[in-house]
């Protein structure tokens, strides 16, 4: 089903966050050091990216259990 109302740009909010950080040269570990500076690299992005696709995921879910289910005689039978 699809959501009614405004698309939720918040919820892009991490993925954002997580993409500049993966492209950014300022990082938590720095890349000079050979493995480690992009194993966070490898964390971030994708945790982010995921944490946007739930967020999005859970506004759809809230969305369709506020619509009421109709019921009739047909339905019950």
């Amino acid at each position: 089903m699809k959501a009614k109302g405004p698309f939720p740009w918040l919820s892009l909010l991490p993925a954002v966050i997580g993409l500049a950080y993966g492209a950014s040269p300022v990082d938590l570990i720095p890349d000079v050091i050979p493995v480690l500076g992009w194993i966070d690299d490898a964390f971030v992005v994708p945790i982010s990216i995921a944490l946007t696709v739930w967020a999005i995921w859970r506004r759809s879910q809230r969305a369709v259990q506020r619509q009421p289910i109709p019921v009739d005689s047909r339905t019950i039978r």
